[in-house]
């Protein structure tokens, strides 16, 4: 399972909290094992074995796979699990669904947007609903 898609909801979740806008604009350039966030979200994320550390907009988060979820703890708590091309994620007392098609990646539930996969870096634009 990858980390970067599905970390993406509870980017919006941490960020959002913090931030009087609805929606988030911003994008993920990925070299090695570390993840740049920039736009509406700015930090980086460093992955060591199955567990991500994540510094984004001055808040600690770490994710770590287990299988076919992820655990998000820190200034961000809950889980994702991924069944096929789908992951339902429950973050922060919040409903999200992510399905990926080719590179793309749309959610829905208590947010909307999509990420594109250009290259190694990531475009996503989430409206908070």
């Amino acid at each position: 399972m990858k980390t970067r898609p599905i970390f993406v909801t509870a980017l919006m979740a941490l960020a959002s909290a913090g931030a009087s806008a609805d929606s988030l604009y911003f994008s993920t350039n990925k070299i090695g094992n570390t993840t740049y966030y920039s736009g509406d979200v700015s930090g980086y994320s460093n992955r060591i074995g199955n567990t991500s550390y994540h510094n984004i907009n001055g808040g600690s988060i770490s994710s770590t796979n287990i299988g076919s979820t992820t655990y998000y703890s820190g200034d961000v708590s809950g889980y994702s699990n991924q069944i096929g091309s789908t992951t339902y994620h429950r973050i922060n007392g919040r409903s999200i669904s992510s399905n990926r098609i080719g590179r793309t990646t749309y959610y829905s539930g208590d947010v909307s947007g999509f990420s594109n996969t250009v290259g190694r870096t990531t475009y996503t634009s989430i409206y908070d609903k």
